[in-house]
């Protein structure tokens, strides 16, 4: 079973390359997997303060220099890949790729929309909203 969603990625390129896996230059190639793999496992105040929840809505809060740290790594990422690589297209090196799962699809926003209906809740992803401060 392949349970880790960058090896899913991988996973899903070999069995279909022209889906849209890694740039095909081997600079950008591999630059997108070095800073995938940051974006997939780093950032440890962002994931710990600021889960992923489809569904919160926060007006007001403050953030930690940890987590303000976090965010302007990953926004220097994106805005240095676009430069650097997104010349072809509107995504982060041209043409859409793995890099971008990591970032941004229709697809997600499909699936975002789907989860306001999803009755599940999970506890530790809605504490921070009523601490005002992550």
């Amino acid at each position: 079973m392949v349970c880790d969603s960058l090896a899913i990625c991988e996973y899903l390129h070999e069995r279909n390359p022209r889906a849209g896996g890694w740039p095909d230059a081997s600079d950008a190639r591999a630059i997108a997997r070095s800073v995938s793999a940051e974006i997939h496992a780093g950032f440890p105040d962002l994931r710990a303060n600021l889960p992923m929840n489809c569904r919160a809505r926060v007006s007001r809060f403050t953030l930690s220099c940890g987590v303000k740290r976090d965010v302007e790594r990953v926004a220097a990422i994106w805005r240095d890949w676009r430069q650097r690589f997104g010349d072809d297209g509107p995504w982060l090196f041209g043409k859409f790729s793995i890099a971008d799962a990591m970032r941004g699809h229709p697809a997600v926003n499909e699936w975002q929309q789907a989860s306001k209906a999803e009755p599940q809740v999970i506890a530790h992803a809605e504490s921070f909203l009523d601490a005002g401060s992550v």
